[in-house]
């Protein structure tokens, strides 16, 4: 199952819950609609916590599901 979903448009990039069953934490807040990421954010998804790091070349990446 995805959990959540990273993805790049209108120039961001941008971090969706896939209605997982706890929720995903955004910078310790629980995300309830998608949400602009940025460098030095911080997201939990189950137990995982992840750390954002966004490159110049990153906007050329694709989609990324957790």
């Amino acid at each position: 199952a995805h959990h959540a979903r990273v993805t790049f448009h209108h120039g961001q990039w941008w971090l969706e819950d896939l209605n997982s069953t706890n929720g995903i934490f955004l910078n310790r807040e629980k995300l309830t609609t998608p949400a602009v990421i940025i460098t030095g954010d911080e997201f939990k998804c189950g137990n995982t916590n992840f750390s954002i790091r966004i490159d110049a070349d990153d906007k050329l990446s694709p989609t990324t599901t957790y």
